[in-house]
This record gives C-alpha cells, structure tokens and sequence, in this order.
C-alpha cells in the first residue's frame, strides 16, 4: 500500500482529480456571480459557500483518507457547543506545514469549512481552482504592506460584517511559517526590542491583529486561541501527507469572548504576545509529554465527516469516469496522431508503475 501512495502516476491521478474539480467549480461559482449583481447578495453567499465546501472537502477529506492524519480537538464542553455555531477570528500557530490543513479539517468537523476565510496575498487571487474560489468568498487580498493594506482591510472588514452567515477568520499572526533562521531573526530581534523570546514560536505582527478586531467587532463573538501540535519529534510536511504517511495533531482550542479584547493598539499588541507566550507553554507542555486529555475537557477523535468522504467519493468517480470516457472515445473516434499519444502516455505510464 505504501509503494502504492507513494507512486508519482497515482499523484497525477490525484491531483487531476483536485483540479478538474476545481475547474468545475470555479465555472459554477461563475454561473452564480450574477446574483450579486442583481442584489440577492445573501443568497449569493449561501451558494457559494455549499460550492466552495463541495471542493475544499477534498484536502481534509484526501488528508484523513490518503495519509491518515488524526486530529484531536482539545477544549471545554461549553466551548464546544459554540464551535460552528457562531463567527470568530481563529488565531493559530504557524510551525510546520500541515497547520492549515489541520485547521481546515477542524472546520470541515464544525461545518464551517465552506465559509473558513483568510487574508491571503494579492497574487494568490489569480491562481485557478483555490485562488479563484478565495475571490467568489470576498476574502481579504493584500500585497503585505500594512500602510497600503490598510484601505483593503478596512473594506474588508466592512464587508464581512454584512454577512447573513457564521464564518471563521483563520489568521496566523507570525505572518510566516517558522524556520530556524526565521526563529534566530526573531529572537534577536525580541531581545533588541526588551522583549521576552519565544520559544516554539516566531514574533506576532500585531497592527493587523488590533485593526482585524476593531473592524469584526460588530460581527464576530470570539477569539479562538487555537494551537496545533503534532506527536512527532519532526513536524510532518505535505509532501510526506501526499505520499500517504501519516500523522497525529493535537488542536488545542479555548474561546475569548472577543468583548474581552482591549482596543488599545498598544495593549493589544500586548494581549497577542501574551496569547503566544501562552501558546509556547502549550506546546511546552506537549513536547514532553503532557497529557490533554482531563476530565474537565472534550477531546473528540476526528475521523472523517460523512458528507466530505460521500463528496470526496463522488469526485473520485466523476473525474475518473470522465477521463476513462474521453481515452476510449478517443481510441475509438480520434485520429491516428491523438490514439499514439494516448497509447504512447498509457504504456509510459504503465511501464513507470511497474517499475516502482
């Protein structure tokens, strides 16, 4: 099974699959645009999210079917029952990889996935499939440069908060995922600047932080102050998850009502260094040993949502059916240079496989 998922012909396959899927999509998402223009905007929106839904499933979906990944949520019972049910800024750590991922599966388990948003860089917006559905869900686009963001943000903000239906704002205050480099830059900064180093984690970017609250106040009810760890001496990487090895994380999550949150700039660049500083205990904590599991907490094993895997089914059979109509019809039909490719591609491809 392993020579199997780790086979590159069976990646293509794979990824064909998470592309043509996209792509069809990506057109329905256009059939749906007129709405806004029309003014059924909420309607727009629930249409949109059930598609964007009907697409993302498939990287938690792949991740919990392929490669096995486990995901324990970690948090208190009266929590647990807001999750989902409510909209809220989730503040995440940044160390390896598959954090994202993770983070969708969690919201894919919350039916939230389809309305999960980020602030995602400007370029990423272009790019078929997963840029171009980040567009259709108004999500936050920006060249990184807070004092030209600054507008974007604003209006971003504005515009989420006229939303009918519960989202999650996935952030990742340090900006960056974590290297040793990035951590060594870090720490020497943190010590010119008389702060505390941190230990697990790089230096948060605070000013977007303090303007995100400010401008979701109106419509978000909390922060959740969630931080991923893995039970791995190496955090896994995507390639690794593509290759079907798999791996356990631990998603430890607490809500802070976000009426809690000061609106100082000041001292919330305060309050987020205290939030990771609490974070580096927590993954402290994790590292040797600690255990999440009391009595007081629920810790629900995430197998796989029922809709997602029935989706990611459909998809599989689809797309796979499809490309087996167009090679036969082909065969059949196509003219003498389009069946040498084919059969070219096919015995190629065979011949790799074997070799494996």
């Amino acid at each position: 099974m392993s020579t199997f998922q780790s086979n590159f012909i069976v990646h293509i396959l794979l990824a064909y699959i998470f592309l043509s899927s996209g792509l069809v999509v990506n057109l329905l998402q256009f059939l749906v645009l007129p709405l806004w223009y029309l003014g059924y905007r909420d309607k727009y929106r629930e249409l949109i999210l059930e598609l964007n839904r009907l697409h993302w499933c498939l990287i938690p979906g792949l991740a919990q079917w392929w490669a096995g990944v486990e995901v324990y949520m970690h948090a208190t019972p009266d929590d647990f029952e807001k999750f989902g049910h409510e909209t809220a800024i989730c503040i995440m750590n940044h160390k390896g990889q598959l954090d994202w991922i993770v983070s969708w599966i969690v919201s894919d388990y919350c039916n939230i996935l389809g309305n999960a948003k980020c602030i995602v860089k400007r370029s990423l917006g272009y790019i078929p499939m997963l840029g171009w559905s980040f567009w259709f869900a108004e999500y936050i686009f920006l060249k990184r440069k807070l004092e030209k963001d600054r507008a974007a943000l604003d209006s971003g903000f504005r515009n989420l908060c006229t939303f009918a239906q519960d989202f999650w704002m996935l952030i990742f205050c340090e900006g960056t995922r974590w290297t040793p480099e990035k951590y060594k830059l870090g720490v020497k900064y943190a010590e010119e600047n008389g702060m505390k180093p941190f230990k697990y984690h790089l230096v948060p970017r605070t000013k977007g932080f303090n303007l995100m609250t400010q401008g979701l106040k109106a419509r978000a009810a909390a922060l959740y102050d969630a931080t991923v760890c893995f039970r791995a001496r190496t955090d896994p990487t995507l390639a690794g998850m593509v290759n079907g090895e798999s791996s356990r994380a631990d998603f430890i999550i607490r809500r802070i009502p976000l009426g809690e949150l000061p609106d100082d700039e000041t001292e919330s660049s305060n309050y987020v260094h205290d939030i990771y500083h609490e974070k580096d205990r927590v993954c402290e904590y994790h590292k040797f040993g600690g255990e999440f599991h009391r009595s007081d907490w629920k810790s629900p094993f995430y197998k796989g949502h029922v809709m997602t895997n029935l989706t990611l089914a459909m998809w599989i059979s689809l797309t796979l059916l499809s490309l087996f109509y167009y090679v036969i019809t082909t065969l059949l039909f196509g003219s003498w240079f389009q069946i040498g490719v084919i059969t070219a591609v096919a015995t190629l491809g065979m011949f790799y496989f074997m070799m494996e």
